[in-house]
């Protein structure tokens, strides 16, 4: 009974001795990889030095350089600056410069009233027809640039004053025409034409 009954004893023991060797081998080569890795920074410098002698931490330059590549690229896509004067404006600042107009106001009273320019001449887009007489003999063969808020009634304007034979610009709004004639301020006018005709 005891022989029959032996090989029935080494299986167990097999199969606790497979499983211990199966755990210190899954064991040994988990802790293998951090053996051989490099000391972190700040930890003991046990590897080996580097080709000058000493130990570098290369994230801190990979950081330093990406760094100062941002700074050049920044620099060289570096947005206009915000008070850059649009060209549309910076059109009309010539145009008046140049041609020494008549600055025709076309907004309402009570506009005029909140943001007066007190070197244009005021007729509202409505009387402008009914004006028409003292306009001309005011302009006198000068030209005549109309605004008014956002440019759309000084449009209008444009195209009524040039059926009646005038040379007229569009100077868009009063917003506008304030900072031309501050940017003007000071500079030379050029030699007024005769536009009649």
């Amino acid at each position: 009974s005891m022989r029959a009954g032996a090989p029935g004893l080494w299986v167990p023991l097999v199969a606790t001795a497979v499983c211990i060797v199966s755990w210190l081998v899954w064991r040994k080569t988990r802790q293998r990889p951090s053996q051989s890795c490099a000391p972190s920074i700040g930890e003991d410098d046990t590897g080996p030095p580097a080709h000058d002698g000493h130990v570098h931490p290369p994230d801190v330059r990979a950081a330093a350089e990406s760094q100062s590549s941002k700074q050049q690229v920044e620099e060289h896509s570096a947005p206009e600056p915000a008070n850059q004067v649009p060209l549309w404006v910076e059109e009309i600042r010539r145009w008046i410069q140049s041609h020494d107009p008549i600055l025709l106001d076309v907004r309402s009273s009570f506009e005029v009233a909140m943001q007066p320019v007190p070197s244009a001449v005021h007729i509202d887009i409505n009387s402008l027809s009914t004006e028409r007489r003292r306009l001309l003999q005011m302009a006198a063969g000068r030209p005549i640039g109309p605004f008014c808020a956002h440019g759309i009634r000084s449009q209008a304007a444009v195209e009524i004053l040039e059926d009646w034979g005038c040379v007229a610009f569009n100077c868009h709004s009063a917003d506008v025409v304030q900072f031309a004639l501050a940017a003007n301020k000071g500079k030379p006018k050029r030699r007024r034409l005769s536009y009649q005709q």
